[in-house]
């Protein structure tokens, strides 16, 4: 826990940013420091919830946004259920009106180590399937499985980043197809191997799974897998339009598999 002490210095840390997360040490505590998020306008969200339930695809609707204390307390939450079920998130150290304060698990993101890692990008993207697969074990979810909100340190991955709760719109199964979905998307450009064998492993992983998670990220397989045929250069395109078309290959040979099966 963090005396008076520490919370003076990290109240006088907030008061000279503007920034919603700072990063501090206070006494060898390495700690990621999190003001609450403003509240955003929800018709966004309204649209392409609309948009995913008409494409027939209700696992890419987004949760609710809520900011403000709501969002602190739902990311709160979210951390304390998934440590308690035993999975890697940091701890939280202090918890204040505007403000909470957690264990800054290291530096690297796992998309960073896809791309700059010493170890081939392959086997990041397996370690990530076995800590996605581990989570639902548990009967749990992520809020946003991106490989940018998972943390690599001392050879291990961490979870991060909750702002969110998925089962407020979705089912369990449909948010646990959608972590597959999310994760495949942030990953699928980096990898050096083929989307025959990414899917594959992708397979192997969903063959665990409940029937239901199967068959929500079968029909997104089947209902996107025309991705594939975007542009792979990133250039006049853009990094979004080639994570696309880079997911859009491996769903449509796990599509192939799974139709087999």
């Amino acid at each position: 826990m963090l005396n008076a002490k520490h919370l003076a210095t990290i109240e006088a840390a907030l008061a000279r940013t503007h920034a919603r997360t700072i990063e501090i040490t206070l006494d060898d505590i390495p700690l990621i420091i999190k003001r609450q998020r403003p509240a955003r306008a929800t018709w966004p969200l309204a649209l392409l919830n609309a948009m995913a339930r008409l494409c027939g695809l209700p696992c890419l609707q987004a949760a609710p946004q809520w900011g403000d204390a709501r969002g602190q307390q739902v990311e709160l939450s979210r951390l304390r259920t998934l440590a308690e079920a035993g999975l890697p998130v940091p701890a939280i150290h202090h918890i204040a009106a505007d403000w909470f304060a957690m264990q800054r698990v290291g530096q690297h993101s796992l998309e960073s180590m896809l791309q700059h890692g010493p170890l081939p990008a392959d086997t990041y993207w397996r370690e990530g399937l076995g800590l996605l697969h581990a989570v639902h074990r548990q009967e749990q979810y992520l809020s946003q499985a991106f490989a940018r909100n998972l943390i690599w340190h001392d050879d291990r991955l961490y979870l991060i980043d909750f702002d969110d709760d998925p089962t407020e719109r979705l089912t369990v199964p449909q948010a646990q197809a959608r972590d597959w979905l999310l994760y495949l998307l942030s990953c699928a450009r980096h990898l050096s191997q083929p989307p025959q064998q990414t899917a594959q492993q992708l397979h192997d992983m969903l063959a665990t799974e409940p029937s239901s998670v199967q068959t929500a990220l079968h029909a997104v397989a089947r209902r996107l897998a025309w991705l594939r045929w975007l542009p792979s250069q990133r250039r006049p395109w853009g990094r979004d339009i080639v994570e696309l078309q880079a997911a859009g290959a491996v769903l449509h040979e796990l599509e192939q598999i799974m139709h087999s099966g």
